[in-house]
């Protein structure tokens, strides 16, 4: 089991495993707060962490290889790992629950969906150091006993918690230990055995492949396309209607389901 360090109430968890992490704080150690007040999702965009959510973040420590000069910790497979394993613990979470049913998505590049509506959401932030062990933080952010209607009015028709399908509560001490574990064991295995089988997980479980999206470039026109399939860096791999195939980083663009349209033919 990770060492898991609990606070009450926090600014952020990523700023805390952050900060421990450049004191030297282990692989797999992992901060959770009851609420966070200052929580943070992708593009610097901010996150609403009330109690009853699972606010968590990891530390992800890599070795360098001798002559690697490429910090892995910033390596996208941290990205794929993390949303593997939300998917898979909180699979396993409603199994306990008594509903197998529940199909978890992995929405690109960070959102974990269910019937549409996010459940939870991924944020990866390298920290390189001058040494032979640079770390990453993965923070996540799950609702869990916290019910959409309780969310701010622009989040209640997106979100879903666990609560909202189940209605029962789930400890969320014991959901952190079990993401924590899921995440842990998923990187250590890429770091073995390769990210392959990682990402085909990643692929069959995407809300996003086949499905008709809107790209919207940072800066640039949007255009319709079709998600084909994710690469090994983490680039969703896209059709446009004209054809022509294109690689998206999510530092530069974001996407939007069109979830009444047909899917490029």
């Amino acid at each position: 089991m990770p060492n898991i360090i609990e606070y009450d109430t926090i600014g952020s968890t990523n700023r805390e495993a952050k900060r421990l992490g450049l004191n030297g704080a282990d692989h797999g150690t992992t901060i959770i707060a009851s609420e966070q007040t200052e929580g943070r999702g992708r593009l610097g965009r901010s996150w609403f962490s009330p109690r009853g959510g699972l606010w968590m973040s990891v530390i992800v420590r890599f070795q360098l290889e001798q002559g690697d000069y490429v910090p892995r910790a910033i390596d996208p497979s941290i990205s794929i790992a993390a949303g593997v394993a939300v998917a898979e613990a909180l699979t396993d979470i409603f199994v306990e629950l008594g509903r197998p049913d529940v199909n978890v998505r992995i929405g690109w590049p960070n959102d974990i969906l269910i019937e549409g509506r996010k459940i939870a959401g991924v944020l990866v932030e390298g920290c390189v150091i001058e040494n032979n062990s640079p770390f990453a933080v993965a923070g996540f952010g799950i609702n869990l006993n916290n019910k959409a209607c309780s969310l701010p009015g622009e989040l209640r028709n997106a979100a879903i918690s666990v609560k909202d399908i189940v209605n029962t509560e789930y400890p969320v001490r014991k959901a952190c230990e079990k993401l924590a574990v899921f995440f842990i064991k998923t990187i250590d295995h890429i770091q073995q055995n390769g990210i392959d089988d990682v990402l085909d997980k990643c692929q069959a479980r995407s809300a996003a492949i086949g499905q008709e999206v809107t790209v919207v470039p940072h800066g640039e026109p949007s255009y319709a396309a079709i998600p084909l399939d994710i690469d090994s860096k983490g680039r969703l791999i896209v059709r446009m209607i004209s054809g022509e195939t294109r690689l998206l980083d999510a530092e530069e663009v974001t996407i939007s389901r069109n979830s009444n349209r047909e899917g490029i033919k």
